[in-house]
């Protein structure tokens, strides 16, 4: 096939999906494995190599290529080692005197730049396919070694691309990370990552929105970091960090890309309840009631672009409701953060219960817990506590789930009885005895 026609095909698979470039890549693929010699030619192996990350990309997202008569629904190692070594190909022919006489200095070097780019993440794929966290390794480190490479070579023409590489050697770096067991070369990657994306951020930091994902890039590295220190003081610099460029990014996002957004005001989040551990009690009140703004904030854009998260988001701020409670020693300001943390229970409760009804469920449990510490304090939420811890038993008597069965036995042999004691007491009941069971405490029991 002629190198017009391969790049043409190439350029409309990217506009919508050509059953032809699939089928030539098949076929390639196939005349490969079958012992037959392949063209070896730059700018075909470019145009071809760049065909089947696309063709690649297809398969996630629902091609399936046994429609095409392949074996397989997706490609295997097999066949990923063999994209994988025909950008090799392209590289080393991109060396030769003979390419660069034919299509210049910069073409060449841009050409070796893609193909090491595609290489790498060939071998992203490669390492999330293999079982053996050896293979893992070495197809990261290869991937990993492709991306310098080709990050010397697009430095000197294309900072856009540059900052990709960089983008896509960081996830590669933190992936490697994953499966080290030594914390001492996890440290050193994720700080290397961290250092990648703060060059990659420099190289686009005034373009467009799309590119300020770096900053979320930033943050998570950052709080993966943190996660590893031990050191008070270092911890909270990674933390605020972490805080820092999660905030920045989510407010860039907010407009085009919200629920990305409302994920990362919850990781913001998550981040200054972590750092508030670390810090005097007057900051730490300071930072959980951030948390709680981000969370809300979090809720504001989950609700219309991702439901089950919304209702995640409400669990996660009831606890952060339920942390600053902790933090006050006032009797007033103690009960308003309690009542908070209640009603957002039962929140994520409701709006979970579509979606998943055993979280749903156990949820309500949680809200039951609430509602009962509240009507100890101030006599109030009796009934809730009753409906809440009810709303579990009926879930229970629907689905009989095992796992479930002790916590099911002490809500009904304990809990609820009591509970509705306090609801109905009997008359010959003497007035202390009354008491005891108003401040008897509902919510304990280890499920």
């Amino acid at each position: 096939m002629a190198h017009a026609s391969l790049a043409t095909l190439v350029k409309k698979h990217e506009v919508e999906h050509q059953p032809a470039l699939v089928t030539l890549v098949l076929n390639t693929l196939e005349s490969y494995h079958a012992g037959a010699d392949v063209e070896d030619d730059l700018l075909y192996t470019k145009w071809f190599v760049k065909g089947t990350r696309l063709v690649c990309a297809a398969t996630e997202k629902g091609l399936n290529l046994q429609n095409f008569g392949w074996t397989t629904a997706k490609f295997s190692e097999k066949d990923l080692q063999f994209f994988y070594n025909y950008a090799d190909l392209g590289v080393i022919n991109g060396e030769s005197p003979e390419a660069w006489e034919k299509y210049g200095t910069k073409s060449v070097k841009n050409m070796c730049s893609h193909l090491f780019t595609d290489k790498a993440m060939f071998a992203k794929k490669l390492a999330d396919l293999v079982e053996k966290t050896s293979q893992q390794i070495y197809w990261l480190d290869q991937g990993i070694t492709d991306l310098e490479n080709g990050i010397i070579m697009s430095h000197e023409f294309d900072h856009q691309h540059q900052a990709s590489q960089l983008c896509l050697k960081g996830e590669l770096q933190i992936a490697l990370a994953d499966c080290i067991q030594d914390s001492e070369t996890k440290m050193k990657l994720l700080e290397q990552t961290f250092s990648d994306y703060e060059t990659a951020w420099n190289r686009l930091g005034d373009l467009a929105a799309k590119d300020s994902y770096i900053l979320g890039f930033k943050g998570f590295t950052a709080q993966k970091i943190a996660d590893l220190i031990e050191d008070h003081s270092e911890k909270r610099k990674w933390l605020e960090t972490a805080i820092s460029e999660r905030g920045k990014c989510a407010c860039k996002l907010e407009h085009t890309d919200p629920s990305q957004a409302s994920t990362l005001y919850g990781f913001k989040a998550q981040a200054e309840i972590k750092l508030a551990s670390l810090v005097p009690t007057n900051i730490a009140k300071v930072l959980i009631e951030q948390a709680i703004t981000d969370y809300s904030q979090a809720i504001n854009l989950a609700s219309s672009s991702n439901r089950l998260h919304e209702a995640h988001l409400y669990s996660f701020r009831a606890d952060a409701a339920r942390r600053r409670a902790e933090l006050t020693h006032s009797s007033h300001q103690y009960l308003f953060w309690k009542k908070q943390e209640y009603q957002d229970n039962v929140l994520g409760a409701t709006k979970s219960k579509p979606f998943n009804q055993e979280h749903s469920a156990i949820t309500f449990v949680i809200a039951g817990r609430s509602a009962a510490e509240i009507y100890e304090l101030d006599g109030t939420h009796l009934d809730e506590a009753i409906a809440n811890y009810s709303a579990f038993v009926n879930y229970f008597n629907q689905r009989s789930p095992k796992k479930l069965l002790s916590m099911f036995n002490k809500i009904t042999h304990d809990i609820l009885p009591s509970l509705l004691r306090a609801k109905n007491p009997s008359k010959k009941d003497p007035h202390w005895k009354r008491q005891r069971r108003r401040t008897h405490k509902y919510r304990t029991g280890n499920f």
